[in-house]
């Protein structure tokens, strides 16, 4: 799917931005290509690309939105194949805390 060797974009119309991190270095080596991808909103996700990411055997989505974000907005690649949905992996708390000076 990507289009040359070093660029990492999976083509699809409804997600342009989602992308294979294969190749990436980390501390013992790299990261092996089709094992890991990152992407923007995967809410819009629709038609042929629902099967093109289908192929890729994506099984957990971390969805790193806030839940303000998220809300109204679930992402369609879970949903779509029958599955119960995606992980999600919050980053910023629903409700702020106040600072603790103790």
């Amino acid at each position: 799917m990507p289009t040359h060797p070093l660029d990492r974009r999976v083509l699809l119309k409804t997600a342009p931005n989602f992308r294979d991190l294969g190749g990436i270095p980390v501390a013992d080596g790299t990261v092996r290509a089709g094992a890991l991808y990152r992407s923007a909103t995967l809410a819009k996700l629709d038609g042929d690309d629902v099967a093109a990411v289908a192929r890729l055997d994506v099984r957990t989505v971390y969805d790193l939105r806030t839940a303000a974000e998220r809300d109204g907005a679930l992402d369609n690649l879970l949903t779509r194949r029958g599955q119960s949905g995606s992980t999600y992996s919050p980053t910023i708390p629903t409700t702020p805390r106040p600072p603790d000076y103790s």
